[in-house]
């Protein structure tokens, strides 16, 4: 974890900071914080710090000191309390020292201060020193709640843990929350073991355990540090390291992958002194792979029953290795230390273990750690005993066994070493039972579901070079070609290979890849933007399908079908047959066809306007994906992408921007998260996070994606941006290269929203200097094209929507638009459930109100889009509705602070620093809605309705 970022840790961050609002009602709290060595205790207790600092407390921080050699190894009375007073004094200087009282005598000898009074009477007795603690702790915490953190007390001397044990009992009024950390692990005959495991104590603190790091939060750590990176380094970090932030940290500073020499080292200190039978049981067991099953330890390392108790008993009381749920395997507790032990093993003892476990297991498979695992295990160890023909035949085991778990990964391994041996062994497809172009179709698959789409291309072309003969086998490759080439980005490849596929196949009989070539060829229509020819591929598909008697590619056809129908104009029916298309491809197991069909039911329930659903569809199908290990692929992708869409237009987007976010924590490529980016850039453009914003679409501006829905996005995002930056020429020229780019006959609803930004353009260049009887003529030429668009498109609720903004944003160019026609424009968003496109109209209805000097209309259509503009943290809105309040605004009267609530004054008080709603939320343990309905209510209780105002008013009177 870096200084500036602090990652993961809610749950735990959440718990203490419920105790600290306790103990500032006077309801003390002791928390004993556990956990490994560098998993991020003291990480966490300085965020808490942190945290409490900024709400009034008063923290103070001390550490025990571990003392090495001599009669007073280990024993430093008081440490973290003289530590945390030293450091409370040098902050503060001698008013500190003066409140220190009695205790002042404690830091004497680490400042250059005299002890208050001159060290006279003297703290004495142990009663006196603990007396003393209690009442500094009661000066400390009158204008707050006072934190007194002691850390890593697995080192602490008996006084200390006397004190502890002593506040923890004595606490009854304080403002007081006390904190200790340890390790998980503490040594025997160490003085916090012995309280720990009294009831009494334990029933009076908090305890709180620190986990590892789980995978999506390393991915997190890794991007923090690295910047985005591929899922390969947050694999190898995560593995490596076990989720420790310490480990983790040292393996991401490493300029390779491998593994520093100074964690090595720290690895091996921990296993010097073992006895020779532990250090053999170590070898055996690091020999064997992360995890041993007890049967495979007992036949391979040659000790008798009395030898191996005493070695393994050994080794779980020094935590070496730990045992699984049922106590017949053994893993080693750190991934790092097995490692270190296996790089000791000389190369002729690591190929004999190696050789002696593949025969074990060979003889016996139930010395597995599962049924599932001997594959894999049996490849590794006739591979690392370079036993090529056996290894040979165990990698095609393991390559399927991997992928039934599903382990891709893993697979992937095992089919690339398969490769590897191929060579070595004559007899290769009978050792085997399949072709080389089988195996790396094998490979190709796993590569691709591994998130190595790029490896995924490499091996189907090779494949395809082993059947230059085989016309069917060749159009069965291309077919997987096709699909891998449009997840690399590759759209144009990927429709080329459909269409080699579909020549070579002879046409009859007809067989299952007829119909998904058919098939693909029709969803290499729809991204193109041809949705007539897309339907008539899937449907010639479907009757294929029919033909043929196959439900699978029966299920792949009708989601495509399903998707040209609705982007035809067909909404219900298309997305009748994408229903229909989860249930077939549900019951047929296709899962990568399920997540397709998922995606595009989102799409299609999006484009219909049912967000909520579109959504839901979305979520269902990344929950499919997680299932099956698919987090960071292609599909993931585009299904996260495809709830961000939706999650943005219903104005969710801080749920829209964790789901992006966490999509390219994996380092998917740009070619293959270009919808993803751009919902991004979409995002940031209405925060007002224009660099982001500018960023992210210079990185998709060259893709060669002619899907009009994309170019449309990109072209009304570029103009958008330009628009909130002033450059009116820019978005006028971006809107009209969009149109142009989407070609002669565009789909209806996509050639709006571009004449909708182009008109908001023209109008905003009349505000500026432009001629404006030049702008409204073009104006009322841009209205004539959209009406003509909205007259042959398709009549739904959107199109209504965007036909009245377009009139709206013509008259406003023309310096004719009403207060009546941005409300109605409003309105028709409003019933869509857009909130931010409803802000903006409404703006304008506020804009053409105050024109029309109609005072009150102003008023409550500005308070409308304000409150919405401050929901969303819109805020290059926000500033043109605060622009338009000071014109509106005059001075008034206001309640004063008692009008308000305890918990409304609690949420202002965080308002007045810049926190947004999300981040008010989060330090008081309430949704974000929650925080919405607070604000709202006070400022209708203040009579304020802009939210800058409101928080130079809680600034002045909170």
């Amino acid at each position: 974890m870096t200084a500036e970022t602090f990652i993961g840790r809610a749950d735990e961050l959440a718990g203490l900071d419920e105790l600290l609002a306790g103990a500032s009602d006077a309801r003390p709290a002791a928390v004993m914080i556990r956990g490994d060595a560098g998993v991020g205790k003291s990480r966490l207790v300085g965020e808490f710090a942190d945290r409490a600092r900024r709400q009034g407390a008063q923290v103070l921080i001390g550490a025990c000191v571990q003392l090495v050699g001599g009669e007073g190894e280990g024993t430093f009375p008081y440490a973290p309390l003289i530590d945390a007073l030293r450091r409370y004094v040098r902050a503060n200087g001698d008013p500190a020292l003066h409140n220190l009282g009695e205790l002042s005598e404690l830091v004497a000898d680490f400042t250059d201060s005299q002890p208050v009074g001159g060290g006279a009477g003297g703290l004495g007795s142990q009663r006196k020193l603990f007396g003393a603690v209690l009442r500094f702790i009661d000066r400390l915490s009158t204008s707050g709640p006072a934190v007194l953190v002691f850390e890593d007390l697995h080192w602490a001397d008996q006084s200390t843990v006397d004190l502890i044990s002593y506040l923890v009992r004595a606490k009854s009024d304080q403002r007081l929350v006390l904190v200790g950390t340890y390790r998980t692990q503490v040594s025997k005959g160490q003085p916090l073991r012995r309280v720990l495991a009294e009831p009494d104590f334990l029933r009076r603190v908090t305890t709180v355990t620190v986990p590892p790091f789980s995978e999506q939060e390393m991915r997190q750590l890794v991007q923090a540090a690295r910047g985005p990176e591929t899922r390969d380094l947050v694999h190898h970090v995560f593995n490596l390291s076990g989720g420790n932030a310490f480990f983790a940290e040292e393996l991401i500073r490493a300029t390779s992958t491998r593994i520093p020499g100074s964690l090595l080292e720290l690895m091996l200190t921990r296993i010097e002194g073992l006895p020779p039978e532990a250090s053999h049981l170590m070898r055996v067991a690091a020999t064997a792979g992360p995890r041993v099953s007890e049967r495979l330890l007992v036949a391979v390392c040659g000790l008798n029953e009395d030898e191996l108790a005493a070695a393994l008993r050994t080794c779980l009381d020094r935590d070496l290795l730990v045992t699984g749920d049922n106590d017949e395997a053994y893993a080693f507790r750190h991934a790092l230390l097995r490692q270190a032990v296996y790089g000791e093993i000389p190369g002729f003892e690591r190929r004999r273990l190696h050789t002696r476990m593949a025969e074990a297991l060979t003889a016996d498979p139930a010395l597995g750690i599962s049924a599932g695992s001997v594959p894999i295990e049996l490849a590794h160890h006739w591979f690392e005993a370079g036993r090529h023909r056996e290894a040979l035949a165990a990698t095609v085991a393991a390559g399927r066994a991997a992928t039934a778990i599903p382990a891709y990964r893993e697979a992937e391994l095992q089919y690339r070493r398969t490769l590897e041996l191929w060579s070595s062994v004559p007899d290769a497809a009978e050792v085997t039972g399949q072709s080389r172009d089988e195996v790396l179709e094998a490979l190709a698959a796993t590569s691709r579901w591994a998130g190595h789409v790029a490896r995924a291309v490499e091996s189907i072309e090779a494949a395809l070079h082993e059947v230059a003969a085989d016309a069917t086998r060749t159009a069965e490759l291309l077919e997987r070609l096709g699909t891998y080439q449009w997840e690399a980005g590759d759209t144009t490849g990927s429709a080329a290979s459909y269409l080699r596929a579909k020549d070579l196949l002879p046409s009859r009989p007809l067989s299952p890849l007829h119909v998904r070539v058919e098939a693909d060829l029709a969803t290499a229509a729809l991204r193109a933007g041809d949705y007539a020819e897309a339907r008539a591929h899937a449907d010639a598909a479907v009757a294929m399908a029919d033909d043929v008697g196959t439900a699978a590619e029966r299920g792949f056809a009708l989601q495509v079908s399903g998707l040209a129908m609705t982007l035809l104009g067909e909404p219900a029916g298309g997305i009748d047959r994408l229903r229909e298309a989860v249930e077939v491809t549900e019951a047929t197991g296709q899962f990568e066809d399920l997540l397709r069909t998922y995606a595009n039911l989102a799409v299609a329930l999006e484009h219909s306007g049912q967000l909520e659903a579109a959504a839901d569809a979305s979520r269902r199908g990344l929950h499919t994906a997680r299932g099956h290990g698919l987090d960071g692929s292609r599909i993931a992708v585009a299904l996260a992408n495809n709830a961000g869409v939706a999650l943005n237009l219903l104005g969710q987007w801080d749920e829209a921007g964790e789901l992006l976010d966490d999509a390219l924590l994996f380092g998917t490529p740009v070619g293959q998260s270009a919808y993803l980016r751009l919902t991004q850039a979409e995002i940031d453009v209405a925060r007002g996070r224009f660099a982001a914003a500018r960023e992210r679409l210079e990185q998709i501006r060259e893709r060669p994606i002619r899907d009009p829905r994309f170019v449309r996005a990109r072209f009304t995002c570029e103009a958008e941006l330009a628009l909130w930056t002033g450059d009116v020429a820019a978005a006028r020229r971006a809107a009209a290269d969009g149109l142009e780019a989407m070609g002669a006959a565009p789909p209806a609803v996509e050639a709006l929203r571009l004449h909708a930004v182009q008109l908001r353009a023209a109008a905003d260049a009349r505000a500026g200097d432009a001629d404006r009887r030049e702008v409204a003529r073009a104006a009322e030429r841009l209205a004539r094209l959209a009406r003509a668009v909205s007259d042959v498109g398709e009549p739904g609720e959107e199109s209504a929507a965007l036909r009245a903004q377009c009139e709206a944003e013509a008259h406003r160019a023309a310096g004719t638009d009403s207060a009546a026609e941005w409300a109605a424009a409003a309105g028709r968003w409003e019933a869509l459930h857009r909130p931010y496109a409803a802000a903006y109209a409404r703006w304008k209805e506020a804009e053409a109100a105050h024109v029309e000097g109609d005072a009150p209309r102003a008023a409550a259509a500005l308070g409308q889009s304000l409150e919405t503009a401050e929901r969303l943290d819109a805020r290059p809105l926000l500033d043109r509705l605060r622009a338009l309040h000071s014109q509106l605004s005059g001075a008034t009267t206001r309640p004063d602070v008692a009008a308000l609530s305890e918990r409304e004054i609690a949420v202002l008080r965080i308002v007045a620093t810049g926190a947004t709603y999300a981040q008010v939320g989060t330090e008081l343990m309430m949704a974000e809605s929650t925080v919405g309905v607070h604000v709202s209510n006070a400022r209708r209780k203040l009579a304020i309705s802009d939210r800058r105002e409101l928080v130079a008013w809680a600034r002045a009177n909170l």
